[in-house]
């Protein structure tokens, strides 16, 4: 498990504040109660979570919220992922996996799950691989996500996907190779 909490980017327009309160109350009771675990991302470090001196457990974004402007409505993942890894030592969130309300969100009740990937040969580069997760067990995938249990899940979303002839809503390949001699 990678530090939470991890950061909540609004990518879609017309994400309403009831949609961004539902998203965080469901990872809030999916976790019986225990943890804000998604940090609604701003555009300034300003208002992240920042480590403190002692152990006190930092949370996320407490619901309700009463207004909402994402800075980040129409921005890439790449984008959302490059910002967070700027910030820094202090901060006291995820820099490694993050999630995304994307244009299917509300239709599908899903969030994107991502992972931050350093771009081969470029330090300062990033690409951003992510899947589609029922809203209801995104804190539980966060709780229990390690790197190669976010490979097994983004190859397994795209074999049901391609099994069940639906859209692939992910981004990315994982270590595997999809599709090859898989009758589906």
């Amino acid at each position: 498990m990678f530090d939470p909490p991890y950061a909540l980017f609004v990518v879609a327009e017309d994400i309403d504040v009831h949609f961004i309160n539902d998203t965080l109350v469901r990872g809030w009771k999916s976790l019986d109660q225990a943890s804000w675990l998604l940090w609604l991302a701003t555009d300034t470090y300003d208002h992240a979570p920042m480590r403190l001196s002692n152990d006190h457990i930092v949370e996320g974004t407490k619901a309700p919220i009463s207004t909402f402007t994402s800075p980040w409505v129409g921005k890439s993942l790449e984008e959302c992922g490059q910002w967070l890894k700027g910030a820094g030592d202090r901060a006291a969130f995820c820099q490694k996996f993050f999630a995304a309300i994307d244009e299917y969100s509300k239709a599908d009740g899903t969030i994107q799950l991502c992972r931050i990937v350093p771009a081969p040969n470029h330090p300062d580069s990033i690409t951003v691989k992510c899947y589609p997760i029922d809203r209801e067990l995104a804190a539980q995938h966060f709780f229990v996500l390690a790197e190669g249990d976010f490979e097994q899940r983004l190859a397994s979303y795209q074999l049901k996907q391609l099994h069940f002839k639906k859209p692939d809503r992910s981004k990315g390949k994982p270590y595997l190779e999809l599709g090859k001699g898989w009758k589906g």
